[in-house]
């Protein structure tokens, strides 16, 4: 942390205030320009010839090669250290890229690609077919070359038969063995992964669990698995001194059912499957680490899973309380907020001509509440939310990288995985499906992967301070997580159109912690501690303002501010803002004066030197608007009636309990995706054109020069120097501009 981080909050404000003094006028907002591409110019990346003469790179901020200094762990604040205990913070993705034939070159070339803008974690698994585990070597070296290390999961099965079936888990068990003993023919030394330093985390599963939805169906389902696992459930009863006669009990509803207070008592059935059902799922985590530690002599860190349950409330603690028989803790959660809908009944991987939805971002009303990275951290343990993305379709993606960024670095959350990537550099227009656009992919885009080099140079760099505990609960096992107790706070549920059961709740309970906490600062709970020792310190934040969405994080340097539809970080090193920015005007922060007449879009400076802006001798100053793939049309339509929702998001129910229904809505109808004939998302990307201007703060400053997509140097852009203070005119494909002395 540079010096300029550790000035008293005293003398920040002080400087603000100053600030604003000074300055000396603003040019009035204009009314949003609608959507127009004659307002846009083409994204065609074209390729980088890797000169060495960028502008800047983030290269230099990962190591030279992954795994260089020892094996990646984990201090006891829970971030994680190199091997020889110094700290590093990953940005990371979901690795889609080497499931197809990819030549060694193609290979190296992604994993550059990377680099350059900061990535230096991917999750990868075992593809298919009899070439996976050559594809899965071979994009390995490739990344531990470029300093990116890997993440390795190589079963999902939406069942959670891994937990208790023996012939699965024995075939489980030899697929470890084979991707971890096999000798790496495209590492020079052929070193198999399970001895190669550059392998971070071993993942056992991806979404599965006995707390979540599935497990419902065995009573009346599949009688053969009831019976088998209520046998181990009876011998648990009695290895336990417990009385016997309960039968398993997964009627998930009974503790789901709608109960804004949370004072229903479930039965105590429930009480002890969930209790069986989370004690077998650590035992198997515990036995999985064994086998990987010491049959296997793998010394990689290993996570659980990373999935919710059917109740956030009373189950959750219970899950993380399995997965903390490992070392790192992690969750999947996406945003996906639009509503989308396809006539087809396709929306769960498909965006299609016909389709209707809304933009929506998580700047507006409530839906701060699905940040990703909004999370119960297990104290002392490592943070991953394994896959995340803003799917399709969403015009409001740009503020994405700019939020993860900024609450990661609050929170401690450890890294946040784009899900998913599959090309070699950028996707050039939105990833083409059948007939439409593939709705989890298109990441690779100006708006969100464009987004990143500042975001996670701010990251990396520790621009951001982390905060002060909001919420540090204790938990003990009896009385409490045993009786399915409900705690001081809990996540909201997510929504997978993927996996049913899944339904977007937001939890507010009744008596305990308010969801801004989140924004505040860590969220973190300890199990086997004693409740009466959870702390809770909302800061300076008042109830009425948190309820509008008004929520300032207790380092001061970050302001969640849904009335004007707007994030502001403010930091000595790193300045900016997110959102609505035409609507909420000009924005300042202690060194900076934004006023854009955009719609929407985010803007972030960051020192490229360590010095505070109002020192730096090189900052970039980076912008993302809008974007859509060239020939998209939409138009206003009327979406079915859909169920009226309380104040936290959940179906409001008359007294017999139905829902309500609320009166039809307004949404975007799918003219055409952008795809010529095929309609299938095929035409390159179109970005909205930047207007308006931004000031610096920073004497010293004296030129600015805009930098294209590969960070190469391309023109001089005017600039105004006046009174200690730069001002540019922003250039249409303001994307990237380098400001010197």
């Amino acid at each position: 942390m540079n010096d300029g981080q550790k000035q008293p909050k005293i003398n920040a404000v002080l400087a603000a205030l100053a600030w604003a003094a000074a300055w000396t006028g603003a040019a009035a907002v204009e009314p949003p320009t609608p959507w127009s591409e004659e307002d846009c110019w083409a994204f065609l990346p074209g390729e980088d010839p890797h000169s060495g003469d960028e502008l800047f790179s983030l290269r230099p901020l990962l190591d030279g090669v992954a795994g260089e200094r020892g094996w990646i762990r984990h201090d006891e604040n829970g971030d994680f250290v190199r091997g020889d205990g110094s700290p590093i913070r990953f940005w990371g993705t979901c690795e889609n890229f080497m499931d197809g034939d990819r030549s060694p070159e193609a290979m190296e070339a992604h994993a550059r690609h990377y680099a350059k803008r900061g990535l230096n974690m991917v999750r990868v698994g075992r593809p298919g077919g009899d070439r996976g585990l050559d594809k899965l070597h071979r994009a390995v070296a490739a990344f531990k070359k470029h300093g990116i290390y890997s993440v390795i999961n190589i079963y999902w099965d939406s069942s959670a038969i891994l937990f208790w079936d023996e012939d699965v888990q024995a075939a489980y068990k030899n697929n470890w063995r084979e991707v971890l003993t096999t000798p790496n023919p495209h590492c020079p030394d052929r070193t198999p992964l399970g001895e190669d330093p550059s392998v971070a985390v071993l993942q056992i599963q991806n979404e599965a669990s006995f707390l979540w939805w599935n497990m419902q169906g065995l009573a009346g389902g599949n009688r053969p698995v009831y019976d088998r696992l209520n046998a181990r459930f009876k011998a648990w009863q009695a290895e336990n001194g417990l009385s016997g006669d309960e039968d398993l009990d997964f009627l998930f509803w009974d503790i789901n059912r709608a109960d804004p207070a949370h004072a229903h008592v479930p039965r105590d059935s429930l009480k002890l499957t969930m209790r069986w059902s989370a004690e077998t799922m650590r035992a198997f985590n515990e036995e999985i680490a064994r086998f990987l530690r010491d049959d296997l002599g793998c010394p990689a860190l290993v996570n659980a899973g990373n999935w919710q349950t059917a109740d956030q409330v009373r189950l959750l603690d219970l899950e993380r309380w399995s997965y903390d028989a490992n070392e790192v803790i992690a969750l999947n959660r996406y945003v996906d907020l639009t509503g989308h809908k396809n006539p087809h009944g396709n929306e769960g991987w498909l965006v299609e001509r016909g389709d209707t939805f809304n933009n929506a971002s998580l700047l507006r009303g409530g839906a701060w509440r699905d940040i990703p990275v909004n999370a119960k951290q297990v104290k002392g343990k490592p943070f991953l939310v394994t896959e995340t993305g803003w799917v399709a379709p969403n015009l409001y993606q740009a503020e994405a990288p700019f939020l993860l960024a900024a609450y990661m670095s609050l929170t401690g959350v450890d890294s946040a995985f784009w899900s998913c990537i599959g090309s070699e550099g950028f996707d050039v227009s939105s990833w083409p499906w059948q007939n439409g656009v593939y709705k989890w992919g298109n990441h690779a885009s100006p708006q969100v992967m464009g987004g990143w080099p500042a975001a996670a140079w701010m990251f990396h760099q520790g621009y951001l301070r982390r905060g002060e505990p909001a919420v540090d609960e204790k938990r003990a096992f009896e009385g409490d997580l045993w009786d399915l107790k409900v705690p001081v706070i809990a996540e909201d549920s997510g929504f997978d159109p993927n996996q049913p059961g899944t339904q977007r709740s937001r939890h507010s309970i009744v008596g305990g912690v308010p969801a801004a906490a989140f924004l505040i600062g860590p969220v973190r709970v300890e199990y086997g501690g004693d409740p009466a020792l959870t702390a809770v310190n909302l800061g300076d934040n008042t109830p009425e303002d948190m309820a509008r969405g008004v929520i300032r994080a207790n380092t001061g340097e970050i302001l969640m501010d849904t009335p004007r539809g707007v994030c502001v970080v403010d930091a000595p090193a790193a300045q900016g803002v997110a959102g609505f920015l035409a609507e909420a005007g000009r924005v300042e922060t202690r060194d900076l004066a934004i006023d854009l007449r955009n719609e929407y879009a985010a803007v972030l400076a960051v020192s490229l030197d360590g010095r505070p802006l109002a020192e730096s001798g090189k900052i970039l100053l980076q912008t993302t608007t809008l974007s859509r793939p060239d020939g998209w049309k939409d138009e206003v339509s009327v979406r079915d009636p859909a169920p009226a929702l309380d104040g936290d998001g959940n179906p409001l129910l008359d007294e017999a309990g139905n829902p309500v229904a609320k009166d039809p809505a307004p949404a975007l109808r799918i003219v055409d995706t952008g795809g010529g004939g095929h309609n299938a998302g095929r035409n390159h990307w179109n970005v909205k054109n930047t207007h308006g201007t931004v000031t610096i703060r920073n004497p010293g400053l004296s030129r600015a020069t805009r930098a294209d997509i590969h960070f190469y140097a391309r023109e001089a852009v005017p600039v105004t120097l006046r009174d200690g203070t730069l001002t540019l005119d922003l250039p249409p494909d303001a994307l990237y501009i380098v400001l010197e002395n």
